[in-house]
């Protein structure tokens, strides 16, 4: 029993003495910067409240980690749009899915998403592309509901 507890108490004192506890962003709304509106739903930009990692691209699909860096849970779905990079700015590709299933994503958890993009934007020339993806809240009452933009680069090769 007193191993155990020796052990505990070392690991305790590592995390509080190194800082190797995780420390999650909370979402001031008041300091945050709105990048536009949904309806009633304030967009505001990501600055490290989504953590993204692509993992796999090419001209049929992109693997993309959504890592949330909040301390909230937050609800997404399937909608995304695709940009290019073209002549010095982002372009929009026309097209997209519009199916509303809402799924959550804890604090400090991670969730895999492949997007296939042919079946959805047809053939796609080599290039940069982005993918942004709406992470939010959404409430009713005191806490308006609010959005994070999270843009992703990846590249197609051939």
């Amino acid at each position: 029993m007193r191993v155990f507890l020796v052990s505990i108490l070392i690991a305790s004192s590592f995390f509080l003495f190194t800082g190797c506890a995780i420390t999650r962003k909370a979402i001031d709304l008041d300091k945050e910067t709105t990048i536009g509106w949904n309806g009633p739903i304030r967009i505001i930009e990501n600055n490290g409240y989504v953590i993204t990692r692509v993992v796999s691209s090419d001209p049929e699909c992109v693997t993309i980690v959504y890592t949330n860096n909040t301390r909230e849970r937050l609800t997404y779905g399937y909608p995304f749009d695709l940009e290019i990079w073209e002549d010095g700015e982002w372009k929009v590709i026309p097209g997209g899915i519009f199916i509303l299933p809402a799924f959550h994503l804890a604090s400090g958890r991670s969730v895999t998403i492949t997007e296939n993009l042919t079946s959805i934007f047809g053939d796609l020339e080599p290039g940069t592309y982005r993918i942004g993806k709406d992470f939010g809240q959404y409430k009713t009452g005191e806490r308006p509901s609010w959005d994070i933009r999270v843009y992703t680069e990846f590249e197609i090769t051939s």
